[in-house]
This record gives C-alpha cells, structure tokens and sequence, in this order.
C-alpha cells in the first residue's frame, strides 16, 4: 500500500508511528480517508517505495479490509463491520394482487473472520432503493456522494424495498371526437393510415427490425379492433400470425426467422442475427419485440396462445428467466437487480465495461414479459416482469 504522499493516524486523528502494532489506522492521502483493519496484534511498518507492510501475528484468519471513511472519527464505527465478508446474496421478490405492491427482499450471507458473532454488513443503496419505496431499509447517518445521487448506508443482513405498481396498458383506446380543438381525431384518415400498414406494413429478417415490424403490425391490429374496423383486424391479425409463427416454428434448410438453443451459454440466438445478437448483446431489446407483440396476439387469438404460448415463454426467458431452478437460462441475463437496470453488452468492453444505450426498449423488455405473463395466464412471469419494470423505471 503507497503512502508516501499520505498520513497515519487513529480515529481522534492523532498521528501514528511506525512500526504499529494493532487492528485498524486511518490512511489520509489528499483529501480522501481510509480505514486498514487487521487482525488484533499485526504489525505494520516501512517497506520500499512508501509502502507499509503487515505482519500477521494471530492465528485468526489473515486479511485487510479497506473502506473509504467520510472521515477518521468514523474509524472505530466501521471497525465493527470490518471483517465480515460477504459470502452470497439473494434477492427475491412478491406481488401482492390486492394493494399492488411489489416487494423486494435482500439478504446477505456473510463470515465473521474474526469468528465474532456480529455478522451484519454495511450496505449502501442509491435513489432508486429510497426515494420512492414505501418500505426502505433504515439509514444511519453515513452518506457517500455517487454520479446517481446519494447513496445512504443502512447495517444488517436482511434489507426490505417495496413499491406501488399500477399496471400496463396493453394498448391505448380510441380517440374520441372534440370539437373546438385545432387537428382534431379525424376518423376516416386513421382508417386509411391502418389499411395502408395493413397491406405493405413491412417485417426484417432480423431480430430488431423483425421485431420492430411485429410490434409495428400489433399495435395496428390493437387500433383496428378499438375502432370496430373488424375486416382490418383481421387483416393486420393474420399478417401478424404468419410472421410470428415464422419466426417462433424451424423448417429444416430454412436461413432466417427462426431459433435455435445455444447450450454453452445457456441462451436462445435468433437468426438472422443484428447489432452482435450472437454475441448476447441486446437481447432484452432485440426480444422485447417479440414477447409484447406475442403478448397482444395471445390475447386476442386463442388458438396462437395454445399453440405457441410456450414458445414464447422460452424467449422469455433468455433475457429475464425468474426461475432459479430453470438452468436452462442464468437467472435475469440482462439485469442487474442492485444497480436496478439493465445491460445490454452481452460479452461487456474491454475498454469502457457494459452498457445500456436504450432504456426505452429495456422498458418494453419488462412491459413485454408482464403483458405476456397477463396473456397466458402465467403469475410468476407476470409478477418477474413487474419486479424489472419498478426499479428500471425509478
């Protein structure tokens, strides 16, 4: 450790000397604070270059905890919490139907390496976690700046958020007719707006602009049948259907609009591929697609839903499988429940680590697993697709 630049001291801020024999000293270096923490009786001294050195001298488990202090009168506070490791972390997560409310529940299995009983940890939650939450875990006074707003330190192994959920329209009414109003709804063009889509409304042959061009198609067929136009929905629905069954049914020989199981990395890759889908990126966008327009086909043709509901369900998935004992799909590829959004790097960058890039197509990811878990009648991808669009939406 360099600290050649910096000062030694105790948590009254009174300056230490080396060699010093203990378990905690707070290094400043500049303007920043931190706290060493060590077994009772390790020795710390000079080596080369301004680094110190530790020699351990108990039979208690070896190790340095390091945390950056708000300041060195906090140095005793954080040494309670000092050698307690994380060892796992689990969340889970309910939705109860009556006051709609999604809960989140955190716990942290964690070692004392000093084998003392304490074994809570200090945790730190962002804006997302509190601001909003209707249960949130309770703070002490220890805050630290972050990029997305302040992040506050709450103690113990078991932590509790919980937010109101207002459900997801599938698709918008009609508009009516107001008069006085400058360009008002004018019936008769949004007609013909549906039939022109209805008759050369385009699909890709990829996963992104193939899904594109079923949602675009879907929520046509959605316009039509809030209009009473039937001839049109059927129109828009039947175009739908062909390409949907296309995509989610393989004919052997067949090059596109069609996939197939990647084992190794426990996924589904769509042909043709776009934006390195093969390589995993993107895939709550590029699927997204596929899981809200089979959503709104499943709701109004039951046939589709019977036979290809679980197929769909598949597709589901592979960017957000809720399922721990699916090993089929990693649990919620593209989320990170903490941070509380989405990924969309699949491999990440080498460079300049992961990234999201479109928040509005990770938005309809979660939209799209909860209108298909609504279609088919399946609660618990419902209530997973609830447990992403909370959090992604703060």
């Amino acid at each position: 450790i360099k600290i050649a630049d910096g000062t030694l001291s105790d948590c009254h801020g009174d300056a230490i000397e080396l060699p010093y024999e203990g378990n905690r000293m707070a290094v400043t270096i500049g303007s920043d604070v931190y706290g060493l923490y060590m077994p009772e009786g390790t020795v710390v001294d000079y080596a080369d270059e301004g680094d110190i050195s530790l020699s351990f001298t108990s039979h208690t488990p070896q190790y340095l905890s390091i945390a950056i202090l708000p300041a060195t009168d906090c140095l005793d506070e954080y040494a309670y919490y000092a050698p307690v490791v994380p060892r796992a972390t689990t969340v889970d997560w309910s939705y109860n139907e009556t006051s709609g409310i999604m809960t989140s529940s955190w716990r942290i299995d964690s070692e004392n390496l000093n084998g003392d009983a304490n074994l809570s940890v200090m945790q730190g939650f962002l804006p997302h976690h509190y601001k909003n939450s209707i249960t949130k875990p309770s703070f002490g006074d220890i805050t630290y700046a972050t990029p997305r707003g302040l992040m506050k330190i709450a103690t113990g192994n078991e932590f509790v958020t919980s937010y109101s959920f207002s459900g997801i329209l599938p698709w918008f009414a009609a508009p009516g007719t107001h008069d006085n109003i400058d360009n008002p709804y004018n019936r008769e063009r949004m007609k013909q707006i549906i039939t022109d889509y209805a008759k050369s409304g385009g699909f890709g042959a990829d996963t992104y602009w193939g899904g594109k061009g079923l949602t675009q198609m879907a929520l046509y067929m959605t316009f039509a049948k809030e209009m009473g136009e039937t001839e049109l929905f059927e129109m828009c629905r039947n175009r739908l259907r062909t390409v949907m069954e296309d995509w989610l049914t393989y004919t052997p020989g067949e090059k596109q609009r069609f996939f197939a199981r990647y084992d190794r990395w426990g996924a589904l890759v769509g042909y043709d591929t776009s934006y390195d889908s093969d390589t995993f990126n993107d895939h709550h966008f590029h699927y997204g697609y596929f899981t809200y327009a089979g959503a709104l086909l499943a709701m109004v043709d039951e046939d589709f839903r019977q036979r290809y509901g679980e197929m769909l369900r598949l597709i589901a998935k592979d960017y957000a499988n809720w399922e721990r004992d699916d090993h089929r799909f990693p649990l919620f590829r593209t989320f990170t429940p903490w941070s509380g959004h989405s990924y969309a790097g699949g491999l990440g960058n080498a460079g300049n680590g992961n990234g999201q890039e479109s928040t509005s197509e990770a938005m309809q990811g979660w939209g799209g697993i909860y209108l298909l878990g609504v279609a088919l009648g399946d609660k618990a991808m419902r209530d997973a697709g609830i447990f992403g669009w909370v959090p992604e939406s703060k």
